[in-house]
C-alpha cells in the first residue's frame, strides 16, 4: 500500500490520465479525486486539466475507430440475414436514438452512466464528418469535466470531513441523474414506436 500511494504522490498526472482512460464507469471518479487534491494544493490545474481531457479524447477516439472498422462492418454483415445477432440488434436500437439526437450525445452522453463512454461507437459507424463530431466529443468532455471537476474543488475539504454522508448522498444523486435519463430513454422509444 504504501508503494502504491508513493506511485501516486510522485506521479499524479499520470494516475489521473490512465484512471480516467480505463474508468468506464460513467462516475468521474478520476475527475472527483483531481478536484479533491486541486483542493488541497497537491497539484496543479493545468497539467490536470490536460491528463483527463486527452484520456477523455482518446477514448473518443478509440470508440470512433471501433465503430468504423468493426461495428459498422457487422450491421452491414447481417442486413441480409433474417436472424440478427444480439450485439447488432442492440446497435441499431442505439443507433435510431442517436441518430435523432446526435447533439445530445456528442455534448452530454458522457453525462449517462455505462452509456456516455461507448457513445463514440455509434459516431464512428454512421457520422460521415469525424472531425466535427470529434469536436464535439471534445467540447462535451470539457462540459463534463468542468461539471465534475469544479465542485469537486469546493467539497473537498467537506468530503474528508464528512465523507460517509457525502458518499451516500453523491450515490443517490448519481442514481437519480441515472433513473431520469433511463425514464427519459424509455419514453423517446415509446414515442418513436
Amino acid at each position: 500500500m504504501e508503494y502504491i500511494l508513493k506511485f501516486i504522490n510522485t506521479y499524479p498526472y499520470l494516475v489521473l490520465f490512465i484512471g480516467s482512460t480505463i474508468d468506464h464507469s460513467g462516475i468521474p471518479f478520476f475527475t472527483i479525486l483531481a478536484g479533491i487534491l486541486f483542493a488541497s494544493s497537491t497539484i496543479e490545474f493545468i497539467p490536470t486539466a490536460l491528463s483527463i481531457m486527452v484520456a477523455y479524447i482518446l477514448n473518443d477516439i478509440v470508440f470512433v475507430l471501433i465503430g468504423f472498422s468493426y461495428f459498422k462492418k457487422r450491421i452491414e454483415a447481417n442486413k441480409s440475414t433474417v436472424f440478427k445477432t444480439v450485439d447488432v440488434s442492440i446497435l441499431e436500437k442505439g443507433l435510431a436514438f442517436y441518430v435523432k439526437s446526435k447533439n445530445s450525445f456528442y455534448f452530454f452522453s458522457k453525462l449517462i452512466p455505462g452509456i456516455g463512454k461507448y457513445a463514440p461507437i455509434f459516431t464512428g459507424i454512421v457520422d460521415k464528418k469525424l472531425k466535427l463530431s470529434l469536436l464535439k466529443y471534445f467540447i462535451g468532455s470539457a462540459v463534463y469535466f468542468t461539471l465534475f471537476f469544479v465542485p469537486s474543488i469546493y467539497i473537498g475539504e467537506q468530503l474528508n470531513k464528512n465523507s460517509k454522508e457525502l458518499g451516500i448522498l453523491f450515490l443517490v444523486i448519481f442514481i437519480g441523474i441515472y433513473k431520469v435519463f433511463e425514464i427519459l430513454t424509455k419514453r423517446k422509444m415509446k414515442d418513436q414506436e
